[in-house]
């Protein structure tokens, strides 16, 4: 793949600006990969234990360290996979660090919410047993809604703190339900758009549009939510015609070096 000469004209990177300049350097005409490049680049930074220096929050990397970084053989063999459109390769390391990642966040929120609804971490995995067992324990969400504080059993409620755990909870299973039938609509329409863009492959999907749209139509249906909005039955007829949540991406400048 042809390569457009290193050209660092500043000091200090931002993780954020030594993607923009792999994108340049590789010819990646596309934001499909953003965030996975970005990982990579955090993780090659992390293992050659840069220096960096920081500035309103943002980790800065010295444009010698950028260099050496574009220019690793490793990475030049990973931005070439992506300028090759092959969007989706990841090594098992690659995969096995985005598991360990999302299990941290995904226990990082639940001790996040023990210590919001006032539980230790022995009486937050009481409640975790408490809620696939006898479900006599309200759930760290309930206390956190109740404004309530400790292990609390259901019995020990007032009627009208029952009363709201139960509409709580009614709303929630509703937006839960609502929250399953975007996903899977999301994912079959996606697949629809993609199938029919297949002819060109320079064509890209605004997910975000496509999500939006479908957000409206469950959430309100063919109409309106109540507020007479047109955007909602926008939403509605822009779902029926695939052709508007894609287009098509730019050309590669033929006389760039």
């Amino acid at each position: 793949m042809a390569k457009t000469k290193v050209n660092l004209n500043k000091t200090l990177y931002s993780t954020f600006e030594i993607l923009e300049e792999a994108k340049k350097i590789y010819h990646i005409n596309t934001n499909d990969a953003d965030s996975k490049m970005r990982r990579q680049i955090q993780r090659f930074i992390k293992d050659k234990n840069y220096s960096n220096y920081s500035k309103n929050r943002k980790t800065l990397i010295s444009s010698e360290n950028v260099y050496k970084l574009l220019h690793d053989e490793k990475m030049i063999k990973y931005f070439g996979k992506i300028g090759s459109k092959n969007f989706n390769y990841q090594t098992n390391d690659e995969l096995l660090h985005d598991e360990k990642s999302e299990l941290n966040s995904l226990r990082n929120n639940l001790f996040d919410s023990w210590e919001k609804a006032g539980l230790s971490q022995e009486e937050g995995l009481v409640i975790e047993a408490d809620k696939v067992t006898n479900r006599e324990y309200l759930r760290a969400d309930e206390l956190i809604f109740l404004k309530r504080k400790g292990l609390t059993l259901k019995s020990d409620l007032s009627d009208e703190e029952a009363e709201l755990i139960q509409l709580y909870n009614e709303n929630l299973d509703r937006f839960n339900y609502q929250e399953k039938q975007i996903k899977e609509m999301f994912n079959k329409k996606k697949l629809e758009i993609m199938i029919t863009a297949l002819f060109d492959k320079e064509f890209v999907i605004d997910e975000d549009r496509l999500l939006m749209d479908i957000t409206n139509y469950v959430r309100c249906g063919e109409s309106s939510c109540g507020n007479d909005d047109p955007s909602v039955r926008r939403s509605y007829l822009q779902l029926q015609n695939p052709k508007s949540y894609f287009h098509k991406k730019k050309k590669n400048n033929p006389n760039r070096a």
